[in-house]
């Protein structure tokens, strides 16, 4: 009985020691799990303090862009007015030369009308002038064919 006594101690010592051991695993492991638990919200906690940073860094980045944006438009408006009043000169230049053009061709038509109604008083001086020598030479032919026939009709008298 005592060695039966003995060898159940035994066995309950034996069971015990695993229990403690089973026991001492688990502890080490929930100490392994608590430490990785750990180093995981330290990484965690790093990890959002940079996502913090990065989100600041976007915020102002995102205000240097809207400010810059806001400079933008208002080049942009600028430059649409000027392009609008360069339009609008553009636009009386354009009418100016227009007028002048039309006014130019109007000189210039005149000018032509008055060139050819000279031409045509030119050919017809020139007319006339060849006309009045005609007629000069006829008139100095009929004069002395007139005083040809005076003087043949002066010698038949006589």
């Amino acid at each position: 009985m005592i060695a039966f006594n003995e060898v159940l101690r035994e066995t309950a010592i034996r069971d015990t020691e695993k229990g403690i051991q089973q026991l001492t695993n688990e502890v080490f492991s929930l100490h392994n799990k608590l430490e990785n638990l750990h180093a995981s919200q330290t990484a965690s906690e790093h990890r959002l303090e940079e996502l913090n940073l990065q989100s600041q860094q976007v915020l102002v980045s995102v205000e240097v862009v809207r400010t810059e944006l806001g400079l933008f438009n208002e080049q942009l408006q600028m430059t649409a007015l000027s392009l609008a009043e360069a339009d609008e000169t553009f636009k009386v230049v354009e009418t100016n030369y227009n007028d002048s053009s039309r006014q130019y061709n109007e000189f210039n038509l005149n000018v032509t009308r008055q060139q050819s109604k000279i031409n045509g008083l030119k050919q017809e001086l020139e007319f006339k002038s060849n006309q009045l020598n005609d007629l000069k030479v006829q008139i100095e032919t009929n004069t002395t064919q007139f005083g040809d026939t005076v003087n043949s009709m002066e010698q038949s008298t006589v």
